[in-house]
């Protein structure tokens, strides 16, 4: 989403903004946010989510780190962070919510 542009009108950094608008104490948002449950339906979480991910891998290890993440057929967002991140002091989901906050 990163590298694609917009799916909706909102610009990166206004679904950025809307993310960072969210209170993530209950990490049961950011999962809905993630698999689309109500009330996060909207194409503009995952987006938004999609993005920041790829914006600091793209930072991390470049168009090569990128490409690996978009290589990867998990189906969970947070086996691939665990793995192409090498959490193992944090959770993924913490680590994505400190992504977030500090976009």
């Amino acid at each position: 989403t990163w590298l694609a542009g917009p799916t909706s009108y909102e610009s990166f950094a206004d679904a950025v903004d809307i993310l960072k608008k969210k209170n993530y104490e209950d990490k049961e948002v950011l999962e809905k946010m993630i698999n689309r449950k109500p009330p996060y339906f909207q194409p503009i979480y995952s987006y938004a989510i999609g993005g920041i991910i790829m914006e600091y891998a793209y930072r991390e290890g470049g168009s090569g780190f990128v490409k690996e993440l978009l290589n990867d057929n998990a189906d969970d967002i947070f086996v691939i962070l665990k793995n192409h991140f090498h959490l193992i002091s944090i959770s993924p989901e913490d680590f994505l919510i400190g992504l977030i906050k500090a976009k």
